[in-house]
């Protein structure tokens, strides 16, 4: 019984620091696209994001539709587009290409805090979430074009319903959310704890150690990058930035894992999401992995080959276990 208990508290620390570190990033981060949203910075970005959309086959309102998704999140980005989309001007190689961009860019402003708290560069974080984005995208919509894949009309899922856009309504919202983070994250280092403990943790490393190793990456990142591919960066963010801090993890391995991850996360939930608005699974899923796991790959090589200075200038910010 006292080693349950003593396991029981040990979970309930963990859970506490983690979401303590999360919690002090994420609620002045949604509090500043609230604002950003509320000053009208959506309409600014899809005024500087619209003359893309034409070169990756994307009509005008697929500016506003991400510029929502990188200040907001991918949900109102998706909401955003049954609202304005109509099914017969959309086919599903554009659904599906703009679904890379809403994949690849969404929630930026938290995410990429998220990112700077783990010890890496914010700008150099939004160049590559950016340009991943948009070659993505591209990609896409010259292989659909040359090969006359999904040319068909996009199919929608689901339609918007009525939001109430009150401040109250946000508030609730929000506070409901967070609340679910902190719970997921309970369960989830319970999870590892289990994990751990019968030997599944170590299965999971075997089986995907080969494939992180010729891309480059440590096998000291291998649990938490496995958690941010499949609930996300906002959860296993929490994770990576404590493990960041403690020192065990490099900053080389830290950089690349939240530069994959900042691609390529949430693999279950996200894609689900974008498939309401008619993309390809087979797309979204399969081929935005193989790129970023290729992208990255390259990217890890390229740090490499790097000087430690140019990585500190460029790359990493110092962190220290006094952010705790």
């Amino acid at each position: 019984m006292s080693t349950a208990l003593r396991v029981s508290r040990e979970i309930l620390t963990d859970s506490y620091q983690t979401i303590l570190i999360l919690f002090r990033i994420l609620i002045p981060a949604l509090i500043l696209v609230k604002i950003l949203d509320y000053f009208g910075a959506t309409e600014y970005l899809s005024a500087l994001t619209q003359p893309l959309m034409a070169p990756m086959g994307l009509p005008d309102m697929a500016g506003l539709i991400w510029a929502t998704t990188m200040i907001v999140n991918i949900y109102t980005g998706v909401a955003v587009f049954l609202t304005l989309a109509d099914p017969a001007e959309w086919t599903q190689a554009q659904t599906t290409c703009l679904a890379m961009l809403m994949l690849t860019t969404h929630n930026m402003v938290v995410e990429l805090r998220i990112a700077q708290q783990a010890g890496c560069k914010l700008f150099t974080q939004l160049l590559l979430r950016i340009f991943t984005a948009v070659f993505f995208c591209y990609l896409c919509y010259q292989l659909f074009e040359t090969m006359q894949w999904l040319q068909q009309p996009a199919e929608f899922l689901w339609q918007a319903p009525q939001t109430d856009d009150s401040l109250i309504s946000w508030v609730i919202t929000q506070t409901l959310s967070l609340l679910k983070i902190a719970l997921v994250i309970v369960l989830l280092i319970t999870l590892l704890r289990l994990f751990k403990k019968i030997g599944v943790e170590r299965l999971l490393e075997l089986l995907l150690t080969p494939v992180f190793q010729v891309m480059g990456l440590g096998r000291e990142a291998v649990t938490i990058t496995i958690v941010g591919f499949t609930l996300g960066l906002a959860y296993g963010g929490g994770l990576l930035i404590k493990e960041a801090r403690s020192g065990e993890i490099n900053q080389t391995d830290v950089f690349s894992s939240v530069s994959l991850l900042g691609i390529c996360h949430s693999l279950i939930e996200d894609t689900f999401l974008v498939l309401i608005i008619g993309a390809n699974l087979n797309s979204v899923l399969v081929l935005r992995l193989v790129l970023s796991i290729i992208v990255i790959s390259i990217l890890i090589r390229l740090v490499r080959r790097m000087s430690e200075k140019t990585r500190r200038r460029f790359l990493y910010r110092p962190i220290s276990t006094s952010e705790n």
